[in-house]
């Protein structure tokens, strides 16, 4: 039976229904934000530091409440705890690509990168400025100090560095994070394999003895692998894959707004961090804002590129001995960024 028309109803039930009819539209219209901000956990590769602070701006600034997340921010020591932490409480992760990788290839699956926050490589030789060390080449008979095993030092093989340069002629000092610094101002090394992130401590430490640093980016020596990722399981899109694509295009937000007032997202972070020393994290900060902004421009924040994906594939099963068994494109993935992803203002 068809219902009654509305003006043959009470006049009362006629304003009832409209009332009800009227907050259903509403309710329907208000944006997800509007509801009560959703928990959500994310582990960080390391303490918290310069690489962060778009992050803690996005806090700051309200970007994550306003796609409707509450973040928690998890200090880790390395992106292997960052991972595990995703089985542990995080729904997601900020971890080196080459982990991921190294993990997703080995036996623990269901990894998935769904932005690429560092989309530059950040490895890179660190010397003090002299006429025999200006480019990689002169590395040639040198002594270069590095953890061993560490990122920098495997990838260096890998480095263009021309026909003539010969690998057997560098010698490698194991050296632990915190002997790197001192050893290379005392010259027990003649260079350091690092992050460029650690380049104005570096500078700063050399101008107290009256020296500078040169910095060499592998990058420039045609090795720019992806650097830090966020990251999540295949788990949590399955449950809650809006959930998923709201925090990948918070974080893309919070990252191009960062970029935008340096200086604000750098006093925000420092309120939050008051143990973290500010010129540390300042110097941080300047490095990192130069690897989170993409390779090739129009391209937007976060966004993975499939032929630097599949150069990245090629590295890594070259560095590891093993190969992803699922698509390169699967294990990082653009699927949850917004569209277009936002890009940064111009340096």
């Amino acid at each position: 039976m068809p219902p009654l028309p509305l003006l043959r109803r009470p006049a009362a039930s006629r304003a009832l229904r409209l009332a009800a009819v009227s907050f259903l539209v509403l309710a329907a219209a208000a944006p997800a934000a509007a509801q009560a901000p959703r928990p959500v956990a994310l582990a960080l590769n390391w303490l918290p530091g310069g690489a962060h602070v778009p992050l803690y701006f996005g806090q700051s600034e309200g970007i994550f409440r306003k796609a409707g997340l509450d973040v928690t921010l998890r200090p880790s020591r390395g992106s292997a705890e960052a991972l595990r932490a995703l089985g542990q409480g995080a729904q997601f992760a900020l971890a080196e690509a080459a982990e991921v990788y190294a993990q997703r290839a080995g036996e623990a699956g269901g990894l998935v990168g769904i932005l690429a926050y560092f989309p530059q490589g950040g490895s890179a030789i660190i010397s003090l400025r002299r006429p025999d060390l200006q480019r990689l080449p002169d590395l040639a008979g040198k002594v270069i100090g590095a953890p061993h095993a560490s990122y920098p030092r495997l990838l260096f093989p890998e480095l263009r560095l021309g026909p003539a340069f010969d690998l057997g002629q560098v010698r490698w000092r194991n050296l632990s994070p915190d002997e790197l610094l001192p050893a290379l101002l005392e010259g027990k090394v003649d260079a350091v394999a690092a992050s460029a992130l650690v380049a104005s401590q570096y500078r700063a430490a050399a101008e107290l003895v009256k020296k500078d640093i040169s910095v060499f980016p592998y990058a420039g020596a045609g090795v720019n692998p992806y650097g830090l990722v966020l990251v999540t399981t295949e788990d949590q899109i399955k449950r809650d894959s809006a959930r998923v694509r709201a925090m990948a295009a918070a974080v893309a937000h919070a990252a191009a707004a960062a970029l935008s007032r340096p200086g604000d997202a750098l006093r925000a972070f420092q309120k939050e961090n008051p143990a973290s020393p500010p010129a540390r994290s300042a110097s941080e900060w300047e490095e990192a804002a130069k690897l989170i902004r993409p390779s090739a421009r129009p391209a937007g924040l976060g966004r993975f590129d499939g032929a630097r994906l599949e150069e990245f594939q090629a590295l890594m099963a070259k560095l590891l001995d093993r190969r992803l068994d699922v698509p390169i494109g699967s294990v990082f993935t653009n699927r949850f960024l917004p569209g277009p992803a936002p890009t940064p203002p111009k340096s």
